[in-house]
């Protein structure tokens, strides 16, 4: 649970918070396969306010929704097919808040077109965002999840970078 203000003047509001790595949706054997994970996974998001997820496939998209009814999901893949690979999308309670806008960028040096790779990744690597109203205090807020390469420094380095710039941008004040 993270207690979240704006500045010192705004009330506060408590939030439950994670981020989870639920694994894509590999045809695996035993504690790999996604059926015979996914309902561990369900039950870990009781009394969770949001979360920001890593390896999501559209499969797993469908299963969230359906398993998930007091949530509503931002997804979109890392691929230039926006329903077609990985996602690192932001589930919330959509009876607590509002969205009130949110889009996907591309680690790249071209992060507004889609499917684009640079910094020696080994997989196109994307930032899923959305900014949220709590419908109750008013208070509205960003959330950003990603899910930075495995193998390149140079690559989760510069996408660290490009993830604080455009926060400062979007984020300002």
């Amino acid at each position: 649970s993270s207690e979240f203000s704006c500045s010192p003047k705004q009330k506060k509001i408590n939030l439950n918070i994670m981020t989870y790595n639920i694994r894509f949706a590999a045809d695996q054997p035993d504690v790999y396969s996604w059926k015979n994970r996914k309902d561990g996974i369900f039950q870990s998001f009781q009394g969770i306010d949001i979360a920001g997820l890593q390896e999501v496939m559209p499969l797993q998209v469908d299963d969230l929704n359906s398993a998930l009814s007091g949530y509503d999901i931002i997804y979109r893949s890392r691929e230039t097919d926006s329903m077609v690979g990985e996602g690192v999308p932001i589930l919330f309670k959509k009876d607590r808040f509002s969205l009130l806008n949110s889009g996907t960028f591309w680690l790249s040096d071209t992060p507004e077109v889609p499917g684009s790779n640079t910094w020696d990744a080994a997989c196109n690597r994307i930032t899923t965002w959305g900014r949220f109203m709590e419908k109750k205090s008013k208070i509205e807020f960003f959330v950003f999840s990603t899910h930075l390469d495995h193998i390149s420094q140079n690559a989760r380095e510069n996408g660290t970078r490009l993830i604080l710039d455009t926060l400062k941008i979007m984020a300002a004040g």
